[in-house]
């Protein structure tokens, strides 16, 4: 014989399978199978009682005997000249049934039945007592009226047959109701404990159900933080084992982008008044564009990059700083870091255009070797370093207003695909910059120190800054020396010069007097 299993569905036909999945999913339908069930197992217990002899003994005994009713006892049944022997299953009396000289086998048969309620846990205690109480009374009724002549002809046979004179025996009639009433009381008592404790399982299950989607809501939310924090793969690294306090974090990175974007104008924005609560009003700004910065580098299309972070005003970011987001052939994590740059740009025109502002964005990148890591044990900070992130910087600080500025190494590769104008930038290893416009001129300027801005209304005259005309300018191609990038809407003959400035404090950690010259090379740039 085969059950139902989960395992093995196919064992069994599809009606069957339907039939199954119906009464486990309702539970009316399955206390109406339980119901069912203990119903047949009660009927098959006593049905047979109904195909015994039920003649009186006593009205045969008195009747053999020509005396009364009230005078039969167990001396009558001994001197009788039948066989009236608890062995004896032939009918007496006449009858042709057979004799049942135990009915009491019939009340163990229902005490099975009443049993077979506390298997059945879909029905409740109630339900139970009320089937229990319904079965005791249907078969004592039986026992104590039509039948009940099958246990008076029992216990005179035993007292007859099997019990010492002069001793006492009480009544099946009167021992049967009793004992399946304390039955039933019993079974009540199992049943109620049952339904209690598997409420209270229920209750602890939901409980520790609550408790663990609490604990691991918790722990997202925790990661969460921690990815906030730190990146992914440095949180997976810290998450990994146990790790010390003074245990070091670091990774070489080979070919990174890296990113400042700074609100040039944010500094005479913010005041300090009573109408915009000391300053409370000018923060929540710019926390709104910084959220809208890092809602745009959550995109799919930027899952190659990772914000550093963010110091005042200003917006750092790199990308391919690990395997998974790190395209040595492509190196589509470049282009990923300028696209996102001029992302920004647009963001901030719709920010200018919602908010009746003028802010002005400067982006300076770089590319190159950085080290990454984690520093301090409490409160830990994951940040780079490297020459790389202080070019970078310095793209950033020497740059124009709406304008992005690349350095030498992105425009040797043709990482963008348009350059103009020519500026030098101060700093190791930075002889020069670029602009990213439309058109694409660009060609050096003899050194001075400092700017100078022509009229941008009048090509020739902007040329003529760097001593060149406008078809010359246009004729000679861009030096081969390294180039800044700046993308502009503005007009394609906007000049500057650039001169060499120092940086401002706390932007470019590591360099230091020396790595700093005042007379740098200057340029300008259209």
């Amino acid at each position: 014989m085969f059950l139902p299993s989960p395992l093995h569905p196919q064992l069994f036909p599809r009606p069957l399978q339907s039939l199954s999945r119906k009464i486990v999913r309702s539970k009316m339908n399955s206390t109406l199978v339980g119901v069912f069930t203990i119903t047949l197992v009660f009927l098959s217990a006593f049905v047979n009682m109904f195909m015994c002899n039920s003649k009186d003994l006593l009205d045969c005994l008195a009747a053999e005997h020509n005396i009364s009713v009230i005078h039969v006892n167990a001396c009558h049944v001994v001197e009788s000249a039948f066989n009236y022997s608890l062995g004896n299953e032939q009918g007496f009396c006449g009858n042709s049934r057979p004799n049942c000289n135990f009915p009491e086998y019939f009340t163990y048969s229902v005490l099975l039945s009443l049993l077979a309620c506390s298997v059945f846990l879909q029905i409740s205690c109630i339900g139970k007592l009320v089937l229990m109480l319904a079965i005791e009374l249907t078969y004592v009724l039986i026992v104590e009226v039509p039948r009940v002549t099958l246990f008076d002809n029992a216990d005179l046979l035993v007292t007859a047959n099997a019990i010492p004179e002069h001793a006492t025996k009480v009544a099946l009639k009167v021992v049967t109701p009793i004992i399946i009433s304390v039955f039933v009381l019993a079974l009540y008592l199992h049943a109620q404990q049952v339904e209690s404790t598997a409420r209270l399982d229920f209750l602890w299950k939901l409980q520790a159900t609550e408790e663990k989607e609490e604990m691991e809501e918790l722990q997202a939310y925790n990661r969460r933080l921690l990815h906030n924090i730190l990146p992914k793969d440095v949180a997976a690294h810290f998450l990994a084992r146990e790790r010390r306090n003074d245990e070091l974090y670091y990774q070489s990175c080979e070919c990174v982008a890296v990113m400042f974007a700074s609100i040039a104008n944010f500094s005479e924005f913010y005041v300090e008044l009573e109408a915009n609560n000391e300053g409370v009003e000018c923060l929540r700004l710019l926390n709104e564009i910084i959220a809208d910065f890092d809602e745009i580098i959550s995109e799919d299309r930027f899952r190659q990059l990772e914000k550093i972070k963010t110091i005042g005003s200003t917006y750092m970011a790199a990308s391919g700083l690990n395997d998974s987001t790190y395209d040595k052939v492509g190196k589509t994590h470049i282009k990923a870091l300028a696209d996102f740059a001029m992302k920004l740009m647009d963001q901030m025109k719709y920010i200018n255009e919602h908010s009746f502002n003028n802010f002005q964005m400067k982006i300076g990148l770089n590319i190159g070797p950085v080290v990454a890591g984690v520093i301090g044990a409490r409160k830990p900070q994951y940040d780079i370093w490297g020459n790389t992130v202080n070019v970078a910087s310095r793209m950033d600080s020497t740059g124009v207003p709406d304008r992005i500025q690349v350095t030498t190494d992105m425009y040797q590769k043709q990482l963008l695909p348009s350059l103009v104008g020519a500026a030098s930038v101060p700093g190791p290893g930075v002889p020069a910059s670029c602009e990213h416009q439309a058109d694409q001129r660009c060609f050096p300027l003899e050194k001075t120190r400092r700017s100078t801005r022509p009229n941008p209304e009048s090509s020739a005259g902007c040329c003529g800054a760097c001593g060149l005309s406008s078809s010359a300018a246009a004729a000679r191609p861009a030096p081969p020396r390294a180039c800044g990038l700046w993308l502009r809407s503005s007009s394609p003959c906007s000049a500057r010069t650039a001169a060499a400035r120092r940086p401002r404090p706390g932007r470019e950690a590591g360099l230091t007097e020396e790595t700093r010259p005042e007379d740098a090379e200057q340029g300008v740039v259209f």
